[in-house]
C-alpha cells in the first residue's frame, strides 16, 4: 500500500502561510511528514535555515575542581543526572562513587562506594530513573545494579545475567531501562573473525534481569573496524558505525552512514524515523591526515596496545594509516535523548574541531533548531531549558556543570 503525504510544514510559517520563506524575506527549513504502514517518516529539508539556540558556556552551576566542596577532582564521570527537585546526582566511573549534590551543586554526601559488597559497586554508570521515586547505578561490567530508593538509602542489589541462546547468541546488558528489564546487543560467539576491514552486525534488544531471553528492538551494521590477526580489533578512522542513543522509554539509533534516526518503543514498535537532507560532506586530504594521526596518538596510548610489543604497534597505526580515506564524513557521531522525549543529534565529523553542532529533534521527530556545543562539553540530560555535561579542562580535570539553553 503507497505511503501517504500526511501534512507538509514550513517551520515557524504557519501562521504567515508561506511556503520555505520567513516573514523577513529568509528561507526556512521544511518539515515533510510520509506515513508508512504506521511508521512516521519526518523528513526535515533546508537545515542550514534552522534557527540557531544558543548554549551559553557560562555555567549556572559547577560541580568538582579543588575550589568545590565535596570530591576535588573526578577521576571520570560516568553520568550525572538532575532531579525533581533540583538536586544533582554524578557517577564517578572508578574506583566507583556516587554523589549527591543540592541544586546549587553543594556537595551533600556519597551515596555509593567501591566494593563488592551489597549497595557498593566496582564501575559506576550513569544514574538512572527506576520509576517513582527510586534510582539505579549499574555496573555494566560486573552485571551488578544498585537500587537508591526517594530517600537514597540502598534498597537493593541485583546481580543481571546474560542472554545466553542454543546457537551461540550471547548479550550481556549494557543499560538499565526499568526495575526489570536492561538493553543489550546481541552478537555470536561462533562467528570467526577475519583479518581486515569489517563490521560486524548487532542486534539491539531488552533483556529481563534473569537473562532468560532476548527481545529484538532494532539492528545496526556495527562500527567499522581493522581486525588483527591476533585478535584485536581498532576503530577505522572516521569510519562509519552503527550509533544508539536509549531514553527512558524509547531507542534512537541509526547508522552514520544515512542522514536518518529511528526511533522504537522499548517493546520494539517503530514509531518514527528521524530524516534530514543536507548537502554532501567529502573527507578532504587534511581531514585524513588529522584523524589517523589522532587515532594514531590514541593506539600509542591505549592500555590494550601499549601491553603489545611497540613492533605490533608500529605495524597496527602503518595498517591504519594505509587504508583509503572515505569519501563522506559520518552524517552523525552521538545521539541524546531529551527529558520531554525528543533527541539531540550530534554532528561532528571531525573530533579534532573546537565546536560541534547539534540538531535539535522535537517528540514529533521534526527537527527545530541547532545548537553549537564545545567539544569540551559532553551532555548528559537535556531539560527544558538546561543542559547537564561533563566539561574537560584545558588540564584535563574533569567537572560537572549545568548550562543555560537559550531558545530562539
Amino acid at each position: 500500500m503507497p505511503s501517504t503525504i500526511r501534512t507538509i510544514i514550513t517551520l515557524h510559517l504557519i501562521a504567515a502561510g508561506a511556503c520555505g520563506v520567513r516573514p523577513e524575506g529568509r528561507p526556512a527549513a521544511t518539515v515533510t511528514r510520509v506515513d508508512s504502514a504506521g511508521v512516521d517518516l519526518v523528513t526535515t529539508s533546508g537545515i542550514e535555515f534552522l534557527p540557531r539556540w544558543v548554549l551559553d558556556t557560562v555555567p549556572q552551576l559547577s560541580i568538582g575542581g579543588a575550589e568545590q566542596r565535596g570530591p576535588e577532582a573526578f577521576v571520570m564521570v560516568a553520568g550525572a543526572l538532575e532531579l525533581a527537585d533540583g538536586s544533582i546526582v554524578v557517577s564517578d566511573l572508578a574506583p566507583a562513587a556516587v554523589f549527591l549534590f543540592d541544586s546549587r551543586g553543594r556537595f551533600l554526601r556519597q551515596l555509593i562506594r567501591s566494593g563488592a559488597g551489597p549497595g557498593e559497586l566496582r564501575y559506576a554508570g550513569g544514574p538512572i530513573r527506576l520509576g517513582g521515586d527510586s534510582l539505579g547505578i549499574f555496573d555494566s561490567p560486573q552485571g551488578r545494579l544498585v537500587v537508591l530508593g526517594g530517600d537514597f538509602r540502598h534498597l537493593a542489589t541485583i546481580q543481571l545475567v546474560p542472554f545466553r541462546g542454543d546457537n551461540g547468541e550471547y548479550a550481556v546488558p549494557v543499560w538499565v531501562v526499568s526495575s526489570r528489564d536492561a538493553i543489550g546487543f546481541r552478537s555470536r560467539l561462533d562467528v570467526p573473525r577475519s583479518v581486515g576491514v569489517q563490521r560486524r552486525p548487532m542486534v539491539v534488544g531488552r533483556i529481563p534481569f534473569d537473562g532468560a531471553r532476548f527481545d529484538s528492538i532494532t539492528a545496526g551494521r556495527g562500527i567499522e573496524i581493522y581486525q588483527t590477526a591476533s585478535g584485536m580489533g581498532w576503530g577505522v578512522p572516521m569510519g562509519a558505525g552503527s550509533v544508539f542513543g536509549i531514553g527512558r522509554t524509547a531507542v534512537y539509533g541509526g547508522d552514520t552512514d544515512e542522514s536518518a534516526v529511528g526511533s522504537w518503543t522499548l517493546d520494539g514498535r517503530m514509531t518514527r524515523s528521524i530524516r534530514w537532507v543536507a548537502p554532501p560532506d567529502p573527507v578532504t586530504a587534511d581531514d585524513w591526515r588529522r584523524a589517523v594521526a589522532a587515532e594514531s596518538t590514541s593506539l600509542e596510548s591505549s592500555p590494550e596496545t601499549r601491553r603489545a610489543k611497540p613492533e605490533f604497534r608500529r605495524s597496527l597505526i602503518a595498517r591504519l594509516q594505509s587504508l583509503p580515506p572515505p569519501k563522506q564524513a559520518r552524517r552523525f557521531t552521538f545521539l541524546v535523548p531529551t527529558d520531554d522525549g525528543g533527541v539531540w543529534i550530534q554532528r561532528r565529523p571531525r573530533r579534532w574541531l573546537e565546536v560541534s553542532e547539534y540538531l535539535v529533534a522535537d517528540s514529533t521527530g521534526a527537527l527545530v533548531a541547532r545548537v553549537d556545543v564545545p567539544t569540551r562539553i559532553h551532555p548528559f540530560q537535556i531539560g527544558p531549558d538546561w543542559v547537564l555535561a561533563r566539561f574537560l579542562t584545558e588540564d584535563d580535570v574533569q567537572l560537572v556543570r549545568r548550562y543555560r539553553l537559550l531558545r530562539d
